[in-house]
């Protein structure tokens, strides 16, 4: 979306439990298109099936055998874990 629109700032904040789409732009009819796209993709979403696989979290073997060890991996998962690495002592975590 970047390059059609003339938006000067725009990102994606993915949280635990909420994801927020930040963007800004000088133009009016910029932000109602952009605006109208993002509100949209909210509350009207077309998440297929292999999108979700991508974008979330998933299972992977490490390697192509049946006896490799399986993996977490996905954008939102590798996203949410380099929070948590990126500010070792803010955050604890307990066993129970």
């Amino acid at each position: 979306m970047l390059h059609r629109s003339q938006a000067n700032f725009m990102n994606a904040l993915t949280a635990s439990d909420w994801t927020m789409y930040p963007f800004a732009t000088m133009n009016e009819t910029d932000f109602q298109n952009l605006f109208d796209v993002y509100t949209d993709a909210v509350f009207n979403p077309k998440l297929n099936e292999l999108d979700f696989m991508q974008e979330g979290w998933r299972l992977e073997p490490e390697e192509l055998s049946e006896e490799a060890k399986l993996r977490l991996k996905g954008v939102v998962f590798n996203e949410m874990k380099g929070v948590f690495l990126a500010h070792p002592g803010k955050y604890s975590f307990a066993s129970p």
